[in-house]
């Protein structure tokens, strides 16, 4: 019995490896020849939505020595509306949040759309849903603790929450222009300096 069962697994184990090799080598189509793809392609930390406090000599004196900060901030990841049209046509619209269990890590966007070749109009916006305000007054307030802080380390912790912010994406990417594509080839649109570019082969 056992030999009848080796062979039969010995056979069927070649009929994989020939059916899989036979499958590796054919051709599959992602997009019909005659059509283009608009992509994007972008990777970046969210900004960090933050509120700051600066604490007083009472309130830092009993923290740790290792947590004593003068400026005292929560936050939270702004999170992104991505909308995308193509010739007038909205092809997609969805939120989009940071990795990770906070979402506070990079946010990795690749999307791909079919598009008819030709001139076409296309436009998309990367916005923060978050309101302008919330940002903007804790960015004041690191900028009030930076001039009147009177020691380095204060000073020092100010510039590290601005290099963050920086670092981070803008509140607002826009791209709004008349594209050529081609049949068959991919015009790619990335973030370079802050702001939305277009890139074809």
């Amino acid at each position: 019995m056992r030999p009848v069962r080796l062979v039969i697994a010995t056979l069927a184990a070649a009929a994989l490896a020939v059916g899989l090799a036979w499958s590796s080598g054919a051709r599959v189509r992602w997009h019909g020849e005659a059509t283009a793809q608009l992509g994007l392609s972008w990777s970046a930390r969210p900004e960090r939505i933050e509120s700051c406090r600066r604490l007083s000599d009472e309130e830092l004196a009993t923290r740790p020595a290792h947590m004593r900060q003068r400026m005292e901030c929560e936050g939270r990841a702004a999170t992104y509306a991505l909308r995308v049209s193509v010739d007038g046509v909205v092809r997609d619209s969805l939120i989009v949040t940071g990795g990770g269990l906070r979402q506070d890590r990079p946010i990795f966007l690749l999307r791909g759309y079919a598009v008819a070749p030709g001139e076409r109009p296309v436009q998309v916006e990367f916005t923060r849903r978050e309101s302008p305000e919330a940002a903007d007054s804790s960015e004041s307030e690191r900028e009030e603790a930076e001039e009147r802080g009177s020691d380095a380390r204060e000073v020092r912790e100010a510039q590290q929450r601005r290099g963050r912010r920086l670092a981070a994406l803008p509140p607002r990417l826009a791209f709004d222009q008349v594209v050529n594509f081609r049949a068959g080839e991919v015009v790619l649109l990335t973030v370079e300096r802050g702001t939305l570019v277009a890139r074809a082969p």
